[in-house]
């Protein structure tokens, strides 16, 4: 943990994505990094003081009190925020009757139009795009866009609070994952790292570029790449390797790059 001079701190494992939340007082700080570790370790495997469920509740009662911010998800918000805009600003122009429309139609259409636009938010690699409305000129948007009922900010901390917890719980095994394979017993064995990603519907395109791609052990990238990601890296033998190359010599072109 890390505080910044603006009264914000940084968790996260080293070398991984950070995760910035803030402002938080000194107490509170500590009280979010106890939060993660009890939830990163019942992930690992080790003693659980405090169950996944508590630990969500415990962590979305403190963003509600405090008004604290998570600082890469505003920012992965604010760039999502205009593609929200301008699909439903779109999709009314493309729709000669709006203006003769009675209000329930319109407000049919337009939840219609909501939906759509939210799941092309999840497809940029968000798996709960309705986090996005923590974002107050996000929120503001969807108001004035979709109506009061498209904003829920209760489930909007909510789904905060989980990408929080799944995000940075992604990073501790990720550090957990690349120090293995970085030990001085496993080095010689594993050589290399590939991207490892979930190639379903909701895999964004930024993701999707490293799919495969490999790395020498001792220069892993850093993940998770976005909050909510659900990347990771799997390690590469050197038999396997050796196994590829001759494949390579047979038929150029058909082993992924390294990085």
């Amino acid at each position: 943990m890390e505080r910044l001079p603006d009264g914000s701190f940084q968790f996260a494992p080293p070398r991984t994505f950070p995760i910035t939340i803030g402002p938080l007082t000194d107490a509170d700080a500590q009280a979010v990094a106890a939060i993660l570790s009890a939830n990163t370790r019942c992930d690992l495997g080790g003693p659980a003081p405090m169950p996944a469920a508590q630990a969500h509740a415990a962590l979305r009662a403190l963003l509600e009190r405090t008004g604290a911010r998570w600082r890469e998800l505003d920012e992965y918000a604010e760039r999502g925020r205009w593609d929200y805009v301008a699909h439903i600003e779109r999709r009314r122009a493309e729709c000669p009757q709006w203006h003769a429309m009675e209000e329930e139609q319109r407000r049919s259409l337009t939840d219609e139009w909501h939906e759509q636009a939210m799941h092309r938010l999840s497809e940029s690699g968000i798996d709960g795009p309705q986090a996005f409305l923590d974002h107050p000129a996000f929120a503001a948007d969807v108001l004035r866009l979709s109506g009061p009922d498209a904003a829920s900010p209760w489930a909007a901390r909510a789904e905060t609070a989980d990408l929080v917890l799944r995000t940075y719980m992604g990073a501790a095994y990720h550090a957990r994952q690349v120090a293995t394979f970085q030990d001085q017993n496993m080095r010689g064995t594993f050589p290399m790292l590939e991207w490892d990603g979930v190639a379903d519907s909701v895999a964004c395109a930024r993701c999707r570029r490293h799919f495969g791609q490999r790395f020498p052990v001792a220069r892993p990238p850093r993940l998770p790449l976005h909050p909510g990601c659900r990347c990771g890296l799997t390690g590469r033998n050197k038999w396997a390797l050796a196994d590829e190359a001759a494949a390579r010599e047979r038929a150029p072109g058909t082993i992924p790059p390294t990085a």
